[in-house]
């Protein structure tokens, strides 16, 4: 009698323990689920993303082409990063500013010394002025 007593009392603490963890489950999903909706929404060009027509590898060989050619020096920098991008002025809107890809090259020797080089889809590089 008192064994069955206490396998009901499990039975029924582990169901209802299974039971509430379950909703927890699916309130944090259900949330999860609204807060990247809500991101998404907000992400700049989100109706206008489409495939670059230029590919990163083609404008990385373009840039690094490019900062042969113009920096007599550049042994000493490593590429940072790279970045998909619309390139113009603060106050254009973004429909009419250029898609571009932003490379960023460090300097071991001057921690703080950086080249920035742009490269449009038509392919044309140009360095980005340091400030």
């Amino acid at each position: 009698m008192r064994a069955s007593l206490i396998c009901t009392t499990t039975l029924i603490i582990s169901s209802s323990f299974g039971i509430t963890r379950l909703v927890a489950g699916r309130s944090a999903s259900e949330t999860h689920l609204k807060a990247s909706q809500q991101k998404t929404s907000e992400l700049p060009l989100g109706e206008r993303h489409s495939r670059p027509k230029l590919s990163l590898e083609t404008a990385l060989k373009i840039a690094q082409t490019f900062v042969q050619k113009e920096h007599t020096d550049s042994s000493s920098y490593w590429l940072y990063q790279a970045h998909f991008v619309l390139y113009g002025a603060d106050n254009v809107r973004d429909e009419e500013k250029t898609p571009c890809w932003h490379f960023t090259w460090l300097s071991d020797r001057n921690p703080g010394r950086k080249m920035e080089i742009v490269v449009s889809m038509n392919g044309q590089p140009m360095e980005t002025p340091n400030m």
